[in-house]
């Protein structure tokens, strides 16, 4: 007589086991891939804004310009770029968080909008545009973790998170750079 061949206790723990270790190296392989996802989506917005800047700059000759700036200018307010923008949400990170939108007019640092020309914080940047001409920052994201994206924590080692910021340079280009200093959020209040 032939008995039936069923699965053991021990059988189903180890195929629930190797499930979840297969799920595991799934969920953590995507992870970075939400992170680079919205990398690109910030690059991109910096790459808009720059083209917003030029329309403003053109439609604008009036406006004040530093040595090194070339053919754009000074803002006073990233609000005066609205009108070339396709979404005002463009001055917002993809990795803002939800209740920033509420608080921040935008999510970006804006060198270009520092000061009038003759201040203190506008002859800073015209030596940053002495020094480093078309790779000078205009505008800033430092939202950003280099290889995963984590609940952003006070007591998280910035160190081990990667931590980054996307620029956007007086040349037109967007560029990476690696920041050791603690995580800061230079968001611009709202009015």
């Amino acid at each position: 007589m032939r008995g039936t061949r069923a699965f053991t206790v021990l059988d189903v723990v180890l195929a629930l086991l190797i499930l979840a270790l297969l799920a595991g190296l799934i969920f953590t392989s995507l992870t970075p891939s939400r992170e680079q996802a919205r990398q690109a989506a910030c690059i991109s917005n910096l790459r808009q804004i720059y083209a917003a800047l030029e329309l403003y700059a053109q439609d604008n000759d009036w406006a004040e310009a530093l040595p090194g700036l070339d053919h754009l200018r000074l803002i006073r307010s990233h609000r005066d770029l609205t009108p070339y923008l396709k979404s005002s949400k463009i001055v917002y990170c993809p990795d803002t968080p939800s209740d920033a939108f509420e608080i921040w007019s935008s999510t970006y640092s804006w060198p270009i909008m520092s000061a009038p020309v003759g201040s203190p914080v506008a002859d800073m940047l015209a030596e940053k545009l002495r020094l480093h001409g078309a790779d000078t920052p205009i505008v800033v994201c430092s939202i950003h973790d280099e290889m995963y994206y984590l609940p952003r924590e006070a007591s998280a080692d910035s160190s081990l998170l990667g931590r980054f910021e996307i620029q956007l340079c007086a040349g037109g280009h967007v560029k990476k750079n690696r920041v050791d200093q603690p995580r800061t959020y230079n968001f611009t209040r709202g009015e």
